[in-house]
């Protein structure tokens, strides 16, 4: 078997591993949509974490080309209209 490198990302929020949290007094499908399978995600988490390499969006940006760190962006004063840190920047050709 050939294993092929691929990126993707994970965002998961603090409440998304606490079954503990206060329930809130709210419509049916967002009642399931937030406390659903609470008390399994932890674990699921750590299954990944144990299988998978995670780093950061920086590196596979960089790693991939697509990001230039320490570019001058301070004399850019549009680049901090889009969320970049100033110490990076990414390529658009």
């Amino acid at each position: 078997m050939e294993w092929v490198a691929t990126f993707s990302g994970l965002r998961i929020h603090p409440w998304e591993v606490d079954p503990g949290q206060p329930r809130l007094d709210v419509k049916w499908f967002s009642r399931f949509r937030h406390y659903n399978n609470l008390d399994v995600c932890e674990q699921r988490l750590a299954q990944l974490l144990k299988r998978f390499r995670f780093t950061t969006m920086s590196h596979v940006l960089q790693s991939q080309g697509l990001l230039d760190i320490g570019y001058d962006t301070a004399s850019s004063s549009s680049n901090s209209d889009r969320g970049l840190e100033t110490s990076q920047m990414l390529k658009t050709s």
